[in-house]
């Protein structure tokens, strides 16, 4: 039976980035969010093309199966900063009068990158954030999406706890970087707001997200992806982080998943503490190493050579961060786990390994 609730607008910042892309992919295919059909995407990033006309899916998504599945939800694109106030209310009006918005905040400044650029990391990770719950606020204020707040996801990550070996979902939050620091914040501000009563918050910490295909980006813990995508690519790889050090680890695919299961679980089951530990892989760069050569072998891929160089930017950085991550919170919910990290890289080598030869992204399959 078809639900009476409103229409659904998503928007997501940083939508133009590796998660970005398959989050919106995702939603495409599913056309539902919470019960409600999806009436249209709106993509806020700094590279978004906006030239792209908001019906038209083929120059985001150039995947056919995409287009066909989704020919009635528009896509809108917004290229900007999330600091612009003005673009981020036009961004998130509704997309029909009393429909809802959830905005899933997946722009940031990363880890390394905001150890390198203070000023740019507090600008995009603290001001931008703000900014958009502040118009999140302001849109509930108008009327315009019902009686319900908006639905604010944001992706926080483990680098807000700091150097504790072993972390849970109460640990004190004591980050010893500036990006771990702009997210525990970010954390904090997301739960005010839901108390107020002005947004519908839940944050998802993160620990680090394997396998990112592509370019290398700002964050300090990529080499846990390069280890294997590189390697796999032909591409001799120097591993710059102790290759026996435990550190958690997510999947791609599960990482959309979570933040999917987190936006539609009901607010009354996270209380006034809206921060949730994703569930964790605990794994090293060794074993990561170890099933890169055993699947590269059963499967006929030629890898690089492998070397370990210890840098000591890399280890001061993600020696900052936890080295064990539970998720007890993230289980009562029913939030999926991965299987293994054989299956992760597995995965990887199934649905992107092909298309990332060719500098391209396959239809995300979840």
């Amino acid at each position: 039976m078809v639900s009476a609730l409103p229409s659904v607008k998503v928007l997501v910042t940083g939508g133009g980035g590796f998660l970005g892309r398959y989050l919106c992919q995702v939603l495409l295919r599913r056309k539902r969010l919470n019960g409600r059909a999806l009436d249209s995407i709106a993509i806020l990033d700094t590279g978004a093309d906006t030239h792209v006309p908001c019906d038209t899916k083929v120059q985001v998504f150039p995947h056919g199966p995409t287009n066909q599945a989704s020919s009635a939800i528009r896509v809108e694109n917004f290229r900007g900063d999330i600091t612009d106030r003005k673009l981020v209310e036009k961004a998130m009006q509704p997309g029909s009068e009393g429909g809802h918005v959830t905005i899933f905040h997946l722009a940031s400044v990363m880890s390394g990158e905001g150890e390198e650029e203070f000023d740019k990391c507090v600008a995009v990770n603290l001001d931008g954030t703000q900014n958009l719950l502040e118009k999140a606020r302001a849109l509930h204020a108008s009327g315009r999406v019902g009686e319900k707040p908006v639905r604010f996801v944001f992706p926080s990550s483990f680098a807000a706890f700091g150097p504790h070996p072993e972390v849970s979902d109460e640990t004190k939050l004591t980050p010893q970087s500036t990006y771990g620091m702009t997210k525990a914040v970010g954390e904090l501000m997301v739960n005010d707001y839901t108390r107020k009563g002005w947004v519908d918050g839940r944050t998802g910490r993160l620990p680090t997200v394997i396998v990112r295909p592509g370019n290398k980006n700002g964050a300090s813990t990529g080499c846990f992806s390069a280890v294997v995508r590189e390697l796999l690519m032909g591409h001799d790889y120097v591993i710059p982080y102790d290759p026996r050090q435990t550190h958690p680890v997510i999947s791609t695919r599960r990482t959309i998943k979570g933040l999917l299961a987190l936006a539609e679980v009901e607010g009354e089951s996270l209380g006034g503490d809206r921060s949730v530990n994703l569930p964790a892989l605990q794994t090293t760069m060794e074993e990561l190493l170890f099933h890169t050569r055993q699947i590269a072998q059963g499967r006929g891929i030629p890898m690089g050579e492998v070397s370990v160089k210890i840098d000591p930017w890399v280890s001061g950085i993600v020696g900052r961060f936890p080295q064990v991550m539970r998720s007890p919170r993230a289980e009562t919910l029913g939030l999926p786990r991965d299987g293994s990290v054989e299956a992760v890289i597995e995965d990887y080598v199934d649905e992107f390994l092909d298309d990332e030869m060719k500098d391209d992204y396959p239809l995300f399959s979840i």
